[in-house]
């Protein structure tokens, strides 16, 4: 039996950054699709975000790549759902095993979407993704990558545009500048 008085885990750590930095959250009674609602103190705007967590899988990596990423997650979404989100953003937590090593990635669906869809062609089933993030900040799409590719990302090597998702690790002033906070 589901408990109907709890949160998910990803929504409450992202929840608690986003009252920390002033916000108001709120957490609809019914999933439409929409995981938190987030508003400024006067509650005039509104952020609606969808929240993804995963475990840290960075210990679970050998050798030098495992030994140069701060955080590696796996997650998984319906690309055609992604084109018609509700959210306007959607939000990956990575939750390091002793939890005291946490990542937050925004990004919005469209753009997720469109960067997913390039990359695979499945649309038929849920498509996996890994984030990998690298010790200097860097961050990866790196699902099919190769073995000779996944090195370069340990060495600070590797290059690709559709899978450079850097820009979105820790971009906590996406969500505050669509609701006016400067």
């Amino acid at each position: 039996m589901k408990p109907i008085f709890t949160v998910d885990a990803g929504e409450y750590l992202v929840g608690e950054k986003l009252e920390q930095r002033g916000l108001r959250v709120w957490v609809p009674s019914k999933d439409t699709g929409v995981d938190l609602l987030v508003t400024d103190q006067a509650i005039k705007r509104s952020v609606r975000l969808q929240v993804k967590m995963s475990r840290d899988y960075s210990d679970k990596d050998s050798g030098k790549i495992g030994a140069e990423t701060e955080a590696n997650g796996f997650f998984s979404a319906w690309i055609e759902r992604l084109r018609k989100d509700a959210a306007d953003f959607w939000v990956f937590v990575i939750v390091g095993a002793k939890l005291k090593k946490r990542q937050f990635l925004f990004i919005r669906p469209g753009d997720l979407f469109g960067r997913l869809s390039k990359l695979k062609v499945k649309k038929d089933r849920p498509q996996h993704f890994f984030l990998w993030i690298a010790k200097d900040g860097r961050c990866w799409e790196t699902e099919g990558l190769s073995s000779d590719d996944r090195s370069k990302i340990a060495l600070g090597k590797y290059k690709h545009p559709l899978r450079d998702l850097t820009p979105i690790v820790r971009d906590w002033s996406a969500i505050e500048k669509m609701l006016g906070k400067p």
